[in-house]
Parts: structure tokens; sequence; C-alpha cells
């Protein structure tokens, strides 16, 4: 499956947030972002150079790249997702970057509101 033929939409709209939106929250210019594409996601990678011992690179967060159920919970094509690890997204959306819904900043994709949280 090549992805960059079948969501062209959502190749732009995941090139716009790595090229444009990324870059605009980060002031400092500190950090750098690219994308590698599987089967079922886009994995947002950040990268910077500073720091004691060089750069450093970590998963910003997962793009699903088509309609899909995994482990009984439904995602949509441009489902934002944050890192669970370097190679896996955690489980909910945080939104749809086609639909104009996903939540994010500089630093990944938002946390989900726990509304049993009383702090």
């Amino acid at each position: 499956m090549n992805t960059t033929t079948q969501t062209p939409s959502l190749v732009s709209a995941i090139g716009f947030l790595v090229n444009h939106k990324l870059p605009e929250l980060d002031t400092n210019k500190t950090w750098r972002y690219s994308v590698e594409y599987g089967k079922k996601y886009a994995k947002v990678i950040s990268e910077t150079n500073r720091g004691p011992v060089g750069g450093t690179k970590s998963v910003w967060g997962f793009v699903a790249l088509q309609d899909m159920t995994v482990g009984g919970i439904p995602y949509k094509r441009g489902d934002l997702l944050k890192a669970a690890s370097y190679k896996a997204p955690a489980k909910h959306a945080r939104g749809n970057l086609l639909e104009g819904t996903a939540e994010y900043d500089l630093y990944g994709p938002a946390y989900l509101n726990n509304p049993r949280s009383s702090w």
C-alpha cells in the first residue's frame, strides 16, 4: 500500500503540521520534525541538537492513515494519537487532523481530559 497516493489530503495535512504548525510553536527554533510512514500510522518524530550529550530523538505522536479498528477501538483516517512508546501509539485519539479537531502543542498531542480528576 502506497500511503502517499492513497491519502494525499492526509499527507498534505501531516506535511503542513510538520513544516508549518509545529515550527511556529517553537519560538526558540530548537526542534526539527520529520515523518516516517508505516502501514497503519504515520510517526511524527521530533529531534533536537541541544543537550549535554548531543541531540535527542523522540516520537512527537502518530497519525492514523486509514479507518481501522485496533483492540476494539475504532480509528478514523487522520486521528492524532499520543505515543505510548517509540513504536506504538496510545489507545485513544486526540482529535482529527482532517476535521480540524486535533489538540496538540509543541511537545505532542494533548492529554485526554479526565473528568474524574479533582486536581
